[in-house]
């Protein structure tokens, strides 16, 4: 399915391949982790994010409270 990776070249400026450096710095785990609370969702079935991403942003805002809820569907 046509996903979120479809707006990176809008979003960055060009190809991603072309440009490695804005491609990372436009990555959430790149940015300094927010103050607040964070609540991942995570949809077993999602075909565009996988579950792993959010465990890897998670893992990146530590020690930041953060709390992931994988749901079912």
């Amino acid at each position: 399915p046509k996903g979120c990776g479809s707006s990176v070249p809008e979003l960055i400026g060009g190809d991603p391949g072309a440009h490695p450096e804005r491609l990372r710095l436009t990555s959430p785990v790149a940015l300094p982790a927010p103050e607040a609370r964070i609540l991942l969702l995570t949809g077993a079935l999602d075909p565009i994010v996988p579950a792993s991403q959010a465990f890897a942003l998670a893992a990146a805002f530590t020690p930041h409270p953060v709390e992931h809820r994988p749901l079912s569907g």
